[in-house]
């Protein structure tokens, strides 16, 4: 008999070995760059820098966080609530040819933000960005199990339960230059870490018996990314090669396991669900180009893409080329001709198998499918008259799909044109302005989210009649038109194309800033969006005798869904003396949205839809200047969270901070 059990992966030592052995063979370039730079020729060196003199400059401040949540944390996403003390530091000195800067601040345990870097001449360059906080995640809830109904039940085993991530982030940076020579080499790690529990949601049972379940789920994952590169200047022409290597590993529960009912192709085992794979990724680019002050220029660009699935044996290799082609004839005229290139090739093993406790099924995989992508635009800008300026941009784009033969809804080519034009510059004193207007035509579309036509307008103004004054409207319209929707019956396995999809989204912005006075600022802002959905559904049916025998599609039109939001503000900042600051902020959201069906099928997905709630924010702040660099930071804030609908994630977030400051 087989024993399943969590999944769970701990060897961080022999993870981060074979991590690090695959860019081993990169650290000697980078100790002997090092070396060669610090025993260059003193001759050759570039010239001291001259004898500047720039005055450090530190700040620190020491406080407390006063915290206090009533209810759910739904209104303090990221923030964990709690009280604790407040420590903040500024530091920048340049003590030439020395550059050093940091800037740290937390306001929480689990909130953190870091800052800093050190540069050398131009030889050395760095930097490190540290980012840590808290998300506090929703517990969507089921609604009651009907003991009349038979069809559907509901399991929460965590019922109550508040889901929490802890979410880390590391991006580091370093450059290194050759003295008196424009060759350079470089390197970026980038790390994310991601712990705490989830909710997961998962589906148990047989087709006219199924249990909606959720429970909680501990993760652990670890998201880990190198590239270490060099480029230079060669004459007129520049190039850059870059390698990278990419790792998700997670840890934790990667994989659950449950009971699962007899079915006419599955005996009744426990089995596993719901797996997380490990993946890797490996890159190589180059990048050439030539010099940018010419009236012709060109670029390319070619890169290969590795990328795994450690669980699955699941590989995809992938081409790309780019390539631009500029001519500027004069100052008012430009050209830009551009051309790119991507090529997949997926390979998968021709079948799985899934391993009970007592069982082992093998199931056959459908071929992936090989994807190739190639682009060209055509762009030209224009300035015909003075402070106006016109672009143009016109591209086609065809995608291409081979081993299609297992994927009815896939097997067929898609080929979209774009036109897009641009008008912006200022037509009078003081007013200022930017449209865009992009038109898109798809043909032979594959999902049904995408659109045959589409239409997307962009406007931003801004005025200022007079000093003092400053408005700014913004406006955005997006329509997209689908006719004949594709699908598949599947008690014939046969596409069938029926139905339309027409989805319209608005959205705008007014923003008015008021400076009655040198101390005073007022900000006022108001924003609207609302996105309005009408599409034809396909409703999958069985035959009913307990069996996955399907049975007779059901298709319903002009289901409707929409979504908006209302929001607005105010700000205000203002200058009492030449010791004492205040400003004072006040939001409020008001989003809503609705999905409305008529088939009984779509009842529980209709009412999981509907959204109504009112998010109000309200800030104080203020700080005081006491003497000698000394000084003091306040800042009194107010967060509610109206669920209108369930109350269950209503709740009110209070603040109250307090900071001593010292500068010098």
């Amino acid at each position: 008999m087989m024993n399943i059990h969590p999944i769970t992966r701990t060897s961080d030592v022999a993870w981060g070995l074979c991590f690090y052995r695959n860019i081993s063979r990169y650290l000697y370039v980078v100790v002997t760059f090092i070396v060669l730079t610090l025993l260059f020729p003193a001759p050759l060196r570039a010239e001291e820098d001259p004898d500047y003199s720039y005055s450090p400059s530190y700040s620190l401040g020491i406080g407390y966080n006063w915290a206090s949540l009533d209810g759910s944390q739904r209104a303090i996403e990221y923030q964990s609530g709690i009280k604790s003390p407040v420590l903040r530091t500024g530091i920048e000195v340049y003590p030439l040819p020395h550059r050093f800067y940091l800037d740290f601040l937390t306001y929480e345990k689990d909130d953190l933000y870091l800052d800093t870097g050190y540069a050398y001449r131009e030889i050395l360059l760095s930097r490190l960005i540290i980012r840590e906080l808290v998300h506090n995640l929703d517990h969507y809830r089921f609604p009651d199990s009907n003991p009349d109904e038979v069809k559907r039940k509901y399991d929460d085993r965590n019922r109550g339960e508040t889901y929490q991530t802890d979410n880390r982030i590391s991006d580091f940076f370093l450059r290194l230059k050759t003295p008196d020579y424009p060759v350079h080499l470089y390197t970026r790690y980038f790390r994310y870490d991601k712990e705490g529990e989830i909710q997961q949601r998962f589906l148990i049972g047989t087709f006219n018996d199924m249990t909606v379940t959720s429970q909680g789920r501990q993760i652990d994952f670890r998201t880990e990314e190198l590239v270490i590169g060099s480029n230079g200047h060669f004459g007129p022409v520049e190039v850059e090669y870059s390698h990278g290597e990419k790792n998700f590993v997670p840890r934790g529960n990667t994989v659950l396991a449950d009971l699962y009912p007899a079915t006419s192709i599955r005996p009744g085992d426990v089995y596993p669900h719901n797996q997380i794979p490990e993946t890797r990724t490996s890159s190589d680019y180059i990048k050439v180009h030539s010099s940018y002050t010419g009236r012709i220029t060109a670029s390319a660009s070619f890169g290969s893409v590795r990328q795994s699935n450690q669980d699955s044996s699941v590989t995809r290799d992938m081409i790309l080329g780019a390539g631009q082609l500029s001519y500027i004839p004069m100052a008012e005229l430009s050209f830009f001709l551009r051309f790119s290139y991507r090529n997949t090739d997926e390979n998968a093993p021709a079948t799985t198998v899934l391993k009970g406790l007592s069982n082992e099924l093998t199931y056959e995989v459908r071929p992936p499918l090989d994807v190739r992508r190639r682009e060209v635009s055509l762009n030209i800008r224009a300035r015909p008259l003075r402070g106006i300026n016109l672009a143009g941009i016109y591209s086609v784009s065809k995608k291409d799909r081979s081993d299609t033969e297992e994927w009815l809804l896939a097997n067929r080519d898609t080929t979209v044109n774009t036109l897009t034009l641009k008008v912006y510059g200022t037509l009078l004193k003081g007013v200022k302005f930017r449209t865009r207007y992009k038109y898109s035509d798809l043909r032979n579309p594959v999902y049904n989210t995408e659109p045959d036509l589409s239409h997307e307008l962009s406007f931003y103004t801004s005025y200022s009649p007079f000093p003092g004054i400053l408005t700014v409207l913004t406006y955005n319209l997006k329509k997209e038109m689908r006719d004949n929707l594709r699908f598949i019956d599947n008690a014939t396995d046969i596409p069938l194309e029926t139905g339309q999809r027409n989805n319209t989204t608005n959205n705008i912005l007014g923003l008015i800033m008021l400076t009655p006075g040198e101390k005073t600022s007022v900000t006022l802002e108001c924003g609207y969006y609302r996105n309005n959905l009408r599409q034809t559904l396909m409703y999958s049916t069985f035959s009913g005798d307990g069996s996955s025998t399907p049975g007779d599609a059901i298709t319903e039109n002009g289901v409707p869904y929409s979504d908006e939001s209302t929001s607005y503000s105010i700000g205000v900042t203002h200058q009492i003396n030449d010791r004492t600051d205040i400003s004072a902020g006040m939001g409020q959201t008001h989003s809503k949205g609705k999905f409305r069906t008529s088939n009984p099928l779509s009842d529980d997905i209709a009412s999981f839809s509907m959204l109504r709630i009112t998010e109000t924010t309200v800030s104080l702040r203020s700080s005081y200047a006491i003497i000698n660099g000394f000084g003091i930071e306040t800042m009194l804030g107010l967060r509610d969270y109206n669920d209108r609908i369930d109350d269950y994630n209503d709740g009110k977030f209070y603040q109250a901070v307090l900071v001593l400051t010292k500068r010098w």
